[in-house]
């Protein structure tokens, strides 16, 4: 908030007319970092805490790549610990069109990667980490490693308050993210403070979700969108719609 207002005043003597979008839009892209578009790679890692909605987002974005994209795309599924978490994933990928695939070990990984072939992309669902879970953080990892070039996409929470968010992206900067995103927006009116924890934390902001239509419910983020999320948050309230339209 603080960094909004030193904005303003230092452009109050500006004698431009005034543009709330416009403005709150050169301010956002000053505080935050945006990350270009998102799985334009053969690889991305879908990370993030329990209850983030990772399954649903990967569908999401696998289903951008193939229907929007046209592109061969993998669903691969490196939960191996919840129950049903394969079985969910082949549901999403036999209504999508996707190719579904199990990851236990690297050598699966690197089979799909080879599957897909060079246009294609693998979007991999992985275990939810807790912050008393750190050997799965490092079970990603492994797996990240034999695909240096991926990206990885680490999903917050909109619910959490700013410090817990906080931890959350800490807990996976060892994985290096190329990006993070706000999920589950539709269920807060508090989603400022998870959002002031990605500026603290300077990872890019990639996309919001804010709802379980697959894949209409994500939404790519810039400044532009940020800005247009703050202003109708302000002017009318609470409603997903009024905050990302």
């Amino acid at each position: 908030a603080a960094r909004f207002v030193a904005l303003a005043e230092r452009e109050a003597g500006d004698a431009r007319p005034r543009r709330p979008l416009e403005d709150l839009a050169r301010a956002a892209a000053s505080i935050w970092r945006f990350a270009p578009e998102l799985a334009a790679r053969r690889c991305l890692f879908v990370v993030g805490p329990p209850g983030a909605g990772k399954t649903t987002t990967v569908a999401k974005l696998a289903a951008a790549q193939r229907w929007l994209e046209g592109r061969r795309v993998f669903f691969a599924q490196a939960d191996t610990e919840s129950v049903g978490a394969f079985e969910q994933a082949a549901l999403h990928a036999q209504r999508l069109d996707l190719v579904p695939a199990r990851i236990e070990a690297p050598e699966d990984l690197e089979r799909a990667l080879a599957d897909a072939g060079e246009g294609g992309c693998v979007i991999v669902d992985t275990p939810p980490v807790g912050p008393q879970q750190p050997e799965r953080c490092a079970r990603i990892a492994a797996l990240r490693a034999c695909v240096p070039q991926a990206q990885v996409a680490v999903l917050v929470p909109a619910t959490l308050h700013e410090a817990d968010a906080e931890a959350v992206l800490r807990r996976f900067a060892p994985l290096r993210p190329s990006c993070g995103a706000l999920t589950r927006l539709d269920e807060t009116q508090r989603w400022a403070e998870p959002l002031a924890a990605f500026a603290r934390q300077r990872t890019p902001l990639a996309f919001v979700t804010d709802g379980d239509r697959v894949p209409q419910d994500l939404r790519p983020l810039d400044p532009t969108l940020l800005a247009a999320m703050l202003l109708r948050r302000g002017a009318r309230g609470s409603s997903a719609e009024d905050r990302c339209a």
